[in-house]
């Protein structure tokens, strides 16, 4: 390496020190920060230092085209008509088939249904190779059961809490599920959260209730939900990193 390439490999590598300078010491300096202690979740989603699960994504404009794939939006709502008071939508990578939760009043009850597709049905409209456009959407199929006005309160009030918690912090990936949480006009998201985050106890709610379908097993699903978190331990532990 010649003298001028090694003069500007390093002047790089002072630069690169100075920007994360820049971004770490005002947030270590803040009067709630020690070394090592707590930061802000707000501020480490800010500085692209909060790790993936902590709390829900805002959704994006993009998301609206997950369920728009073959005609799926179509199926689940010709299943299942009424509007939701709330929903979760579940949408497996590798073309696996899209599933909901919803919350809906019909005859003056309220009911819990899980909409969507049998394995089979959902193979079955599909084109050989798989990556190419359905031919004919299945038609999706509902399991329901009627909750409590208690229980529904109690599932709308996490679900505010959970969306409104929701900050753009940039987590990603290029495989997993993708989790849609919808309340009214609000949307917010994650991505195959790790287990033991926050995240995860909500994708949990809605595992548990595609395998026992009952108001037991969602009151025992939103008991386990902690609150949003304020702050994270900081430094980040390496465990909990994307």
């Amino acid at each position: 390496m010649t003298l001028r390439a090694r003069r500007i490999v390093l002047a790089a590598a002072v630069l690169a020190m100075a920007v994360g300078a820049a971004i770490l010491l005002p947030l270590l300096w803040r009067d709630e920060v020690s070394w090592p202690g707590a930061l802000p979740i707000d501020a480490a989603a800010s500085s692209h230092s909060l790790p993936h699960g902590w709390v829900l994504e805002p959704c994006r404009p993009e998301d609206k085209l997950w369920e728009d794939d073959g005609g799926a939006r179509e199926a689940f709502q010709s299943a299942q008509p009424l509007v939701p008071r709330l929903e979760a939508s579940v949408h497996p990578s590798w073309g696996g088939a899209p599933w909901k939760v919803q919350l809906y009043d019909r005859d003056d009850g309220t009911f819990i249904g899980i909409v969507g597709f049998t394995p089979e049905d959902w193979s079955a409209g599909k084109e050989d190779p798989p990556t190419s456009h359905r031919r004919d959407m299945p038609a999706a199929r509902v399991i329901e059961f009627p909750v409590s006005a208690d229980t529904a309160s109690q599932l709308e009030s996490e679900w505010h809490r959970s969306i409104g918690a929701a900050l753009v912090h940039g987590a990603a990936g290029a495989d997993g599920t993708t989790f849609f949480f919808r309340a009214g006009n609000t949307c917010a998201r994650t991505w195959s959260p790790p287990e033991g985050s926050r995240n995860a106890q909500l994708t949990h709610l809605l595992g548990s209730l595609a395998e026992s379908p009952d108001e037991a097993t969602l009151r025992a699903s939103l008991a386990q939900i902690s609150p949003p978190p304020r702050t994270i331990p900081w430094p980040p532990i390496p465990e909990q990193a994307d």
